[in-house]
């Protein structure tokens, strides 16, 4: 068998075999001419295309001289405004309307991790499958999602654009994992995906659609979220533009909205226990809104909304209503987080892995001190990583690797972010700093008993916990760190302002998209 195609006026071949490779057959002879990929015996694509037009020296040059040139923007506009910007929410949209749309370029279509099935979830809800089939089993057009979605880079997104979907033609895409999230995790791409739908039939305008719709959702989620905080302004902003929180941000993930929710509701009750007036009705109604959409995003989040609690009962006019609201929001958490954990159960026999979840259950209820050990074993091993994968060391499908040198410079900046918070608090609040270490200490516990359920195999579930990633834990931070931000005493000026820090970050983000970029090769 053999396979010709033409492409810039060469010959590409696929030769019979084991393995398949294409190369080009022109008069150009340069490895920055080269297009290649390799097919197993089946005929799949198992690694990525790649399309060189630039060397690796070029790619970096543009990309340094690009960082180079953006930052000289932002000061300019800094300088110009330097009122409207010394606001850190301003500061904050100003750097996520230049960012997000850069990750939304740079990083490849469905490279960020479970993009495809955040798509078809999202495609589903639009179309009216609110809950998936049983067994998970979407209906989709049979051309919804390219084939070798995974070899997509931008350059071959741009070649290929004009794609339409087939609605006449119909394949059952398999989507249980998603099927465990709720429909309103995706509000903002079903938003953007829905509007999308009504005027084009191109399946990569949905996809573009529904992450800028997710990109705006959550930005003006975290932007109100930092106006409103009381304290810890820079430490949220910071963490915002993390470039796993933008990767993610500027995608379909539904990792994007529980953080923007976890933010936000942090934000709210410590913003209400501070502020010494009565709440009026839009508030309060606003209250139960945040409680819905953080119970519902993900379950293991769900003590995050339990953050009322610190919100003073005099704030709901006496202390009889006080207890009233809070005693109703205590049943909307739990009908939120465990009604849909209820619907969810359907869907868990099709994802766990070997052993049942009653077994599993009561192996830690009859051996704590084991699953303890186990816990405790499992982080002590694995945290350089987790935190790595938690601030971007991994971007892409957690396949491309990010500079360790540009992580250091994050961990910097964000010790001075962090300490200049600190001296500014003139008054600890020891009660809503517990609350908040309390709760982030039960979500991440959750977050790992979760998965020790549903992915760890009964086989290795007495010393393992199977399918940790660190980006789990990015809506944790803002709650670890407003609970450390207790006061000092100590008012010194710091040397480097919040500003300079989160236009370096900047800075960063910038240069890891050149690591993005070379991995992608769409333009080098």
């Amino acid at each position: 068998m053999q396979l010709r195609f033409l492409l810039r006026g060469g010959e590409v071949k696929i030769d019979s075999g084991k393995e398949y490779t294409i190369r080009i057959s022109s008069d150009v002879h340069e490895s920055s001419c080269a297009f290649a990929f390799r097919l197993n015996e089946d005929g799949t694509v198992w690694n990525r295309v790649t399309y060189l037009l630039v060397s690796e020296a070029g790619r970096r040059c543009i990309f340094t001289w690009s960082a180079i040139f953006l930052m000289l923007v932002v000061c300019f506009i800094q300088q110009k405004k330097k009122e409207y910007f010394s606001k850190p929410e301003n500061l904050f949209l100003l750097l996520s309307l230049i960012l997000c749309p850069l990750y939304l370029f740079c990083v490849p279509i469905f490279q960020v991790p479970d993009e495809v099935n955040h798509y078809v979830r999202a495609y589903g809800i639009v179309h009216g499958y609110f809950l998936s089939p049983e067994g998970g089993n979407i209906p989709i057009p049979d051309n919804l999602i390219p084939y070798e979605w995974y070899t997509y880079t931008p350059y071959i997104l741009w070649k290929h654009f004009h794609m339409e979907i087939n609605p006449a033609g119909s394949v059952l895409h398999n989507n249980v994992n998603m099927a465990l999230y709720s429909p309103i995790s995706y509000v903002f791409q079903v938003l953007g995906i829905g509007i999308a739908d009504l005027l084009s039939n191109n399946t990569y305008i949905l996809v573009l659609a529904g992450s800028a719709s997710n990109i705006i959702g959550c930005t003006l989620l975290l932007y109100y979220a930092v106006k409103y905080i009381p304290y810890g302004k820079e430490v949220l902003v910071f963490i915002s533009l993390l470039p796993m929180a933008l990767q993610e941000r500027a995608s379909l993930s539904v990792d994007a909205i529980t953080y923007a929710a976890v933010a936000a509701i942090v934000s709210f009750c410590l913003y209400m226990r501070h502020r010494k007036a009565k709440m009026n009705r839009w508030e309060i109604t606003l209250m139960y809104l945040l409680i819905a959409l953080v119970s519902s995003c993900k379950v293991v989040y769900f003590p995050a909304a339990l953050l009322f609690v610190v919100i003073p009962r005099e704030r709901f006019g006496d202390k009889k209503s006080g207890l009233l609201h809070k005693m109703v929001a205590m049943v909307e958490v739990a009908v939120f987080s465990m009604g849909w954990l209820l619907i969810a159960g359907n869907y868990l026999g099709n994802t766990r892995a070997g052993g049942g979840t009653a077994e599993k259950v009561q192996f830690i209820f009859q051996n704590p001190g084991r699953y303890l050990y186990i816990l405790d074993k499992m982080f002590w091993k694995n945290e350089e990583c987790l935190i790595g994968e938690m601030l971007g060391s991994k971007l892409g499908s957690l396949n491309i690797a990010v500079n360790v040198i540009l992580l250091m410079f994050i961990v910097m900046l964000f010790y001075k972010v962090y300490y200049k918070e600190k001296r500014q608090r003139k008054q600890a609040d020891y009660l809503a700093e517990t609350v908040l270490l309390c709760l982030s200490l039960g979500i991440i516990f959750l977050i790992a008993t979760s998965l020790y359920i549903q992915w760890t195999d009964i086989s290795a579930s007495t010393y393992a916990i199977e399918g940790l990633q660190g980006r789990y834990f990015l809506p944790v931070l803002p709650l670890i760190c407003c609970g450390f931000l207790s006061a000092r005493g100590d008012e010194r000026e710091e040397l480097l302002e919040c500003g300079s820090a989160v236009t370096g970050l900047y800075v960063i983000n910038i240069l890891v998209l050149m690591d993005v970029v070379s991995f992608s090769s769409y333009i080098g």
